[in-house]
């Protein structure tokens, strides 16, 4: 599974903003005392770890592999390459393309 950015940039983003807005708001309610009830590294690895969490609700998305393109094509692309040799070495034997074609 991986985070689609994708999918975090479209509609789903203004969920994901959402998200950590209304975080940020439940810490600077101001009958929260959750800021002042943490050391500041700990509130940030709280924060991070709810920005992961979120991000992961909101745009991860499991990721299919699909073979590239040499890999699909492999059996035609290497048909044609023996084509274009076996060519090469008859024009290389005869010497001009015009005895090739006149053959």
């Amino acid at each position: 599974m991986k985070v689609n950015n994708r999918i975090l940039r479209a509609a789903v983003g203004a969920e994901f903003k959402t998200k950590i807005v209304e975080y940020i708001n439940s810490i600077l309610d101001e009958d929260s005392q959750l800021l002042s009830s943490q050391s500041p590294s700990k509130a940030q690895s709280n924060f991070e770890s709810f920005i992961v969490k979120s991000l992961k609700e909101v745009a991860e998305r499991e990721i299919h592999n699909r073979p590239d393109w040499f890999t699909h094509s492999k059996k035609m692309l290497l048909h044609h390459i023996n084509l274009h040799n076996n060519a090469q070495k008859l024009y290389l034997s005869t010497g001009t393309e015009k005895k090739i074609t006149s053959n």
